[in-house]
């Protein structure tokens, strides 16, 4: 199972031979690096359109309702959901992949995003009764819709992208699950490593193949300019 712990220890393991006795390597300062790995390509997946099921986590959440007005004239406006870490940002819509209580499931192609200013003045008139409208305030989600009309917390599950998945209720450091394709993972250990290996001086071209893939110049140019310096 990869944690986030296996990861921690595989780029320490990696670090280890290019870094002398006066360096300390700290977790928490890598598990940063890795969270902002992930958030990169979780970025650069979302703009070329590919799926993100494997970044995404299942949580238990209450939604609370509010309402305006008493007795006959109580009106219910919105309901609140408390996130234990913000969604993440940069990944559209696509953040939540869906919010389902009871026998009722909300995706992210059947709900409404929409900004805060919409959210409180818009109400019903724009996106109707039957819709689910939400709206991302960090660690506050801001829902609509008339299943969550009632007086006591509603249970729901929500299935979404966190920007930090270590903060994510229940998650356990050693044994988790950390939410990434297998596909994925050798990529964000070695782009972790350059980052990190950046900020202390060492080399971060860890492909041996003759040519930096760290650097911006594609490998053609890279290659006509070596045989260049060569002759």
């Amino acid at each position: 199972m990869v944690t986030l712990e296996s990861i921690v220890e595989s780029i320490k393991l990696q670090l280890r031979p290019h870094l002398n006795d006066d360096i300390k390597l700290y977790d928490e300062f890598i598990i940063r690096m890795v969270n902002d790995t992930r958030a990169a390509m979780i970025k650069a997946l979302y703009v070329s359109n590919d799926a993100l099921t494997q970044f995404y986590q299942q949580i238990d959440v209450k939604a609370l309702a509010y309402f305006e007005g008493s007795g006959e004239d109580e009106v219910y406006m919105y309901s609140d959901i408390e996130l234990p870490t913000s969604l993440m940002n940069g990944c559209g819509r696509k953040n939540i992949q869906n919010i389902s209580k009871e026998n009722l499931t909300f995706s992210n192609l059947t709900m409404h995003y929409c900004s805060y200013e919409e959210f409180m003045a818009y109400e019903h008139h724009i996106y109707g009764k039957n819709n689910f409208i939400v709206c991302d305030q960090g660690n506050m989600l801001l829902v609509k819709h008339e299943s969550l009309n009632s007086q006591e917390e509603v249970d729901l599950i929500l299935r979404g992208i966190f920007e930090y998945p270590e903060m994510v209720t229940d998650y356990d450091y050693k044994t988790s699950m950390y939410p990434i394709g297998a596909n994925n993972l050798r990529q964000l250990e070695i782009v972790t490593f350059q980052h990190i290996a950046s900020k202390f001086g060492m080399p971060v071209d860890v492909i041996n193949n003759g040519y930096d893939e760290t650097k911006n110049a594609n490998v053609p140019k890279q290659k006509q300019s070596k045989e260049q310096e060569e002759e």
